[in-house]
């Protein structure tokens, strides 16, 4: 779990290679893609600072990297990116209030 100053971000890798990231208690069950319980986590993977104040999750086929503003790189173990994921965006009412994303 990787919190930021709204919101947090859970990261799942299993040992298959396959990534779920939720936003604020979004969980990956229940799901069309998941059947039963859902693969197993892989525990070798591991949460480690990265550049720039942001973190990454690093497993053995898979590095999924987390910039300080929410935004999310798949890399393979190479560091070609598969995918990039921009942070939720806030909004905040003009007359003041709870900001919802």
């Amino acid at each position: 779990v990787v919190r930021f100053a709204r919101s947090e971000l859970q990261i799942t890798v299993t040992a298959g290679g396959a990534v779920f990231w939720g936003w604020d208690g979004a969980g990956p069950l229940p799901s069309y893609a998941i059947t039963g319980s859902g693969p197993e986590p892989d525990a070798r993977a591991f949460l480690e600072p990265d550049k720039d104040g942001g973190w990454r999750v690093v497993s053995q086929r898979l590095t999924v990297a987390v910039s300080r503003h929410g935004a999310i790189e798949l890399l393979t173990p190479g560091g070609v990116v598969l995918r990039r994921e921009l942070p939720p965006r806030w909004w905040e009412p003009a007359g003041g209030g709870d900001a919802r994303w």
